[in-house]
């Protein structure tokens, strides 16, 4: 019906244009009111997906402080390990964040996707997940060098800082996503990419080739 109006205000035998954008505002209010519940089982389904990561993170992490006294000891699978776990945790708390912060207001473009990216929560935490571990990788290889504030990320394989870092790298990588990735391909590529300076956190960064 609302539609009908604001159509019959454009383009009736008589227009009548700021009746029809009142007309469209109210049905874009109404729109977004009806789209709450959704919004609601959206950062529900959020929280379970948090809560399950977190839980298989707490019970692989059991499961291998269990196996560790019957297997040889590894310092380098135990310091991957670590900071994987870590890392997971600190990007599930990311995702929660940011998922939280970017749909605090609904808006009429939000109302079909609450992620940007039309991911699911598990889906978006997979991504996350992969361009982290890609991060690591690359900080691992001195692709990159990265930090925030007065801390580098490369401390964490360096032995200098522990393995808990890696909460700080999930964190940051979940809450700037598209700046870490556009990071990582400019690393990769022959390009000059000295230019390109992500806001949040201070890097620098190397060319694979």
């Amino acid at each position: 019906m609302l539609c009908a109006t604001c159509r019959r205000g454009l383009l009736g035998d008589n227009p009548q244009p700021k009746a029809a954008l009142a007309t469209l505002a109210k049905l874009e209010e109404q729109l977004i009111i009806a789209a709450r519940p959704q919004r609601r089982r959206y950062v529900f389904d959020m929280f379970k997906a948090f809560a399950l990561v977190l839980a298989l993170v707490l019970t692989l992490s059991l499961f291998y402080w269990l196996l560790s006294s019957r297997i040889p000891k590894l310092d380098s699978l135990d310091l991957i390990l670590a900071v994987q776990a870590n890392t997971i945790t600190g990007l599930s708390f990311g995702v929660l964040f940011a998922g939280i912060v970017q749909n605090r207001v609904l808006t009429f473009d939000a109302l079909v996707n609450f992620d940007p990216d039309g991911f699911s929560p598990m889906e978006r935490l997979l991504y996350v997940w992969v361009v982290a571990s890609t991060l690591e990788v690359f900080i691992y290889f001195d692709v990159i060098v990265l930090g925030i504030g007065g801390t580098s990320f490369q401390d964490v394989f360096t032995g200098n800082a522990s393995p808990h870092l890696g909460i700080l790298i999930g964190v940051v990588t979940a809450i700037s996503t598209e700046a870490v990735s556009g990071l990582i391909k400019k690393s990769a590529t022959p390009s000059d990419v000295s230019a390109y300076e992500p806001t949040l956190f201070s890097t620098t960064h190397r060319s694979l080739c």
